[in-house]
């Protein structure tokens, strides 16, 4: 049988209570840095949720503006066609 003193006693509590505590902080700490980890990544995804906006609204332009080349390209072509059988018919 072991027979400890009342300083051991004291002694082994206090490790134990500090064994204890460290781990509190531990988990508070881990907790800490995952809330932390996803705030910075909810950032970063916000961010590129952001980017794809702007990305799909020029697409949309660069599209509009496809759209007006082409129907001018088709004018131009109707007017030179139209020209060219005036000219038939003036010879």
């Amino acid at each position: 049988m072991v027979d400890w003193t009342l300083s051991e006693k004291l002694d082994a509590n206090r490790n134990g209570l500090l064994l204890e505590h460290l781990q509190l902080i531990n988990e508070v700490l881990v907790f800490t840095v995952g809330i932390l980890c996803q705030s910075k990544i909810s950032r970063i995804i916000l961010s590129q949720e952001k980017n794809i906006q702007r990305l799909n609204e020029l697409v949309r332009s660069l599209r509009e503006q496809l759209l007006q080349c082409r129907s001018n390209n088709e004018t131009i072509k109707g007017t030179d066609s139209s020209l060219s059988g005036n000219i038939i018919e003036l010879e």
